[in-house]
């Protein structure tokens, strides 16, 4: 089920792909699909966040909780939907007026945020799939806490070799924050 970690990551993450945490997510996920579960966003997209922000352009660290569970909505990065939906989610939304009215941000006419990837923003949410209409339904998979809330972030802060140096609350789960480098 998992797609091959893009190659600005590979590096990065080759040892953990073989690890058995690795292994138990990418069986659960294949075990949910011949269960006849729909699992949100499509495979391609599971690793987007890592193919759209390579780590060598990885300026900001924006973690959201899990993709959106409505199908077509989810593209495998945080908050962010594909041009064609309306209306915007709320958890989109929000991050769209505290932008505006903390910093003064222009709100797009749409709620894609790939323009965030390629200025350097990594857009992970701490779990990468989601069964079709329930939202935050994989959340205890087996790997997705150790994948996700612990390898990349600390492989995207250099293991201590590079600085965050501001954190900031975007959304009312405590996961979901903006870690500034």
């Amino acid at each position: 089920m998992l797609p091959p970690i893009p190659l600005g990551w590979r590096y990065l993450l080759k040892e953990e792909t073989p690890k058995s945490y690795y292994r138990a997510l990418d069986a659960f996920l294949e075990k949910e699909l011949a269960g006849g579960q729909t699992i949100l966003p499509a495979r391609k997209d599971i690793f987007n966040a890592l193919a759209s922000t390579s780590y060598d352009h990885v300026r900001v660290l924006l973690v959201g909780q899990d993709p959106y569970p409505t199908p077509g909505h989810a593209h495998g990065l945080c908050f962010s939907v594909q041009l064609t939906v309306r209306p915007l989610p709320l958890s989109l939304r929000n991050v769209y007026r505290e932008l505006h009215d903390d910093v003064g941000c222009q709100i797009s006419n749409n709620g894609c945020l790939e323009p965030w990837a390629r200025q350097g923003i990594l857009m992970l949410n701490t779990v990468l799939t989601v069964q079709a209409h329930k939202a935050n339904s994989l959340r205890d998979a087996a790997g997705y806490r150790k994948t996700v809330s612990g390898t990349i972030p600390r492989r995207a802060a250099g293991c201590g070799g590079g600085e965050f140096c501001q954190a900031l609350l975007v959304s009312p789960w405590p996961t979901s924050i903006l870690l500034c480098r």
